[in-house]
């Protein structure tokens, strides 16, 4: 028995130790079940050569133990349970990794045949979903303060980014869901061009985004793209020198700035937040209207 627990201390203090640096944990009473390990006796943590109650510690530590109890669990018994767990919000104190680790554990059961449900306020916390095996569920208040579901075959992606649901939850609008976009509507624009304009971006542009007047009454084609090596100096193009300004999309600005950083000027950005959310509205708006599957 005493083996058992000296495996589950071992287990614990190593979960412990990267989440919060050098500790070790252990118990002052007989072997329990693991899943009663915080109801009975009591759990002593020792760092820096003092040990105390695990009562007397942080609200960090006291969770981390909790979800390394998880992940113990997870090793050593999911194959004799079928379960269901409720986790709320576990990234709460958690190192971005020490999350991964958890959600390593949480896949364990799950592949033991026990359900997780799992609520959280950040993005993040999904960044490993896999749509053949997990569901998605976002709830989030409107404007008339009432909730608001949106399931998973409702979002615009199989596999939604953090980007994407941010976006959708949040409404913060992200480079990753940017491109995603732009990326979907100009393969969809290659495919159903005529063959005899070349695939590139700047046709896509001018073949594609710029005849959707649609889009123009948000905001009209008027930012500039500046030139890319020497903005100060600009002539003909039929003097074979540089190229006068020129008036581009929304869209079409953004990712080629992000996409190509060496054209920024002082390397700053033409564009804002607000820009990116007024692209990003453009674009699910081209996918609405244009039935861009």
């Amino acid at each position: 028995m005493q083996r058992y627990l000296d495996d589950t201390e071992t287990l614990l203090s190593n979960l412990i130790t990267d989440q919060f640096g050098n500790s070790k944990v252990n118990f002052s009473f007989e072997f329990p079940e693991v899943n009663s390990l915080l109801k009975q006796g009591q759990i002593n943590v020792t760092e820096n050569n003092s040990t105390t109650s695990l009562a007397e510690k942080g609200n960090g530590l006291q969770r981390a133990l909790a979800l390394a109890l998880i992940q113990v669990y997870a090793d050593m018994n999911a194959k004799d349970d079928n379960s269901p767990y409720f986790i709320d919000e576990p990234e709460i104190y958690l190192h971005p990794l020490a999350q991964d680790k958890l959600l390593n554990s949480f896949k364990k059961l799950a592949s033991e045949g026990n359900q997780i449900f799992i609520t959280t306020h950040l993005p993040y916390i999904i960044r490993h979903f896999n749509s053949k095996k997990d569901s998605l569920i976002i709830i989030k208040m409107n404007k008339n303060c009432q909730k608001d579901i949106q399931y998973q075959n409702e979002l615009l992606f199989s596999n939604p980014s953090i980007g994407e649901i941010s976006y959708v939850a949040f409404g913060v609008p992200t480079v990753d869901f940017h491109q995603r976009l732009f990326t979907k509507i100009y393969i969809h624009w290659v495919m159903n061009r005529d063959t005899e304009v070349k695939a590139t971006i700047p046709n896509f542009e001018e073949e594609y985004l710029k005849r959707l007047t649609y889009i123009s009454s948000n905001h009209p084609f008027i930012e500039r793209y500046v030139n890319t090596i020497n903005p100060s100096k600009k002539k003909s193009v039929e003097n074979g020198g540089w190229v006068p300004e020129e008036n581009h999309t929304l869209p079409y600005i953004i990712r080629n700035e992000i996409d190509h950083p060496e054209v920024l000027e002082q390397g700053k950005n033409t564009w804002n937040e607000e820009n990116l959310r007024q692209s990003i509205e453009d674009m699910l708006q081209i996918i609405k209207n244009e039935n861009i599957q």
